[in-house]
């Protein structure tokens, strides 16, 4: 039996259908195979995405850190996009595997990264990531960044 996952948002009849021929599938699979593998179905509410205000804090970051310097996803996004095993594989081969100058390349400048890492962030995802972002540039190398609590521009 071939493993596979599937990711299925229910929001309309035809979705909900789909399911429902899914799930009869696995099940009518798993009858008529050796049953060594349990068919496996996990079900809840999607994360909830990233804010407008996570993003437009994160570009006016991108505007201040061009003046003072640059930075890129590959050292603040990729690590915690790679906590998810589906996307984990995907970025050690077409990236990790790279040599480092050329993930530099691929990951781009903002604020037009090639690789648009935080657009697959969860809102607890993003929340990290910016956390991240702040405190290295601030804390560590001294740059001068929107303080996300004095101009009211929330991280969450």
């Amino acid at each position: 039996m071939k493993k596979k996952t599937q990711t299925i948002y229910p929001v309309t009849p035809q979705a909900v259908q789909n399911a429902k021929n899914i799930i009869d599938k696995l099940y009518q699979e798993w009858i008529n195979g050796d049953k060594k593998d349990k068919p496996q179905i996990n079900y809840g509410y999607a994360d909830k995405k990233r804010t407008n205000k996570q993003n437009n804090l994160q570009h006016k970051w991108y505007a201040e850190l061009e003046q003072q310097g640059e930075m890129s996803a590959l050292h603040f996004g990729l690590p915690i996009i790679c906590e998810s095993p589906q996307f984990a594989e995907m970025i050690d081969e077409k990236i990790y595997s790279l040599p480092y100058e050329t993930q530099l390349d691929v990951m781009g400048k903002p604020p037009f990264p090639e690789f648009a890492v935080t657009r697959m962030m969860t809102k607890e995802q993003k929340q990290r990531f910016l956390n991240n972002v702040y405190n290295y540039w601030t804390m560590e190398k001294g740059y001068d960044l929107t303080d996300p609590m004095e101009q009211q521009l929330c991280m969450r």
